[in-house]
């Protein structure tokens, strides 16, 4: 009886371990991103809530080699709010998570496969495995006021490396507002 605890308890640590990893590197890369970098700092803590920790305790069956998309959910007049959202694409197993919490219940968090609400993430992902993600980087703001649209972060488990996508906005159809 002891010994089969004492597996089960090795095992929970192992998968544990696992999750600490994957949100380690994200901490690693964005440290290095923020390095000297004013403008385009990210952000994955707001008001003593850091869902990214959340998620990959989660979600600890993924891979070492990960893609993470992560927004805060801006809606005026309510900015600044603890609502997010995130996409992990799992490139070894070729899956993809869609992670949420809601307005309501913000410390839940959500798993889902319903896309609807990842246009935005799924559209980025799309780009940055075409090799493409420079063209959003570097779209000009589509309206005049800061608080409109959010912020997504991109990180590269592979790559080490962080991109900062700020004036991505959809119309209706699912393309880039011009």
């Amino acid at each position: 009886m002891k010994k089969s605890l004492f597996y089960l308890i090795l095992f929970m640590l192992t998968l544990n371990s696992c999750a600490n990893k994957n949100y380690q590197y994200i901490e690693n890369i964005k440290r290095d991103h923020n390095t000297g970098k004013e403008n385009s700092k990210i952000i994955l803590k707001s008001k003593n809530f850091n869902p990214s920790k959340k998620v990959f305790r989660k979600l600890n069956n993924i891979s070492d080699d990960f893609i993470y998309i992560f927004s805060w959910v801006n809606y005026l007049p309510m900015a600044g709010t603890n609502h997010f959202r995130c996409l992990i694409y799992d490139r070894k197993s070729r899956r993809t998570f869609y992670v949420f919490n809601t307005l309501e219940n913000t410390k839940s968090i959500y798993i889902d496969d319903n896309t609807i609400k990842f246009k935005e993430q799924k559209l980025i992902l799309n780009y940055y495995l075409e090799k493409n993600i420079a063209a959003l980087i570097a779209l000009s703001p589509a309206f005049g006021s800061s608080e409109i649209g959010s912020e997504y972060y991109l990180f590269d488990s592979l790559s080490k490396e962080a991109f900062v996508i700020k004036n991505l906005v959809l119309n209706d159809d699912g393309e880039i507002w011009k």
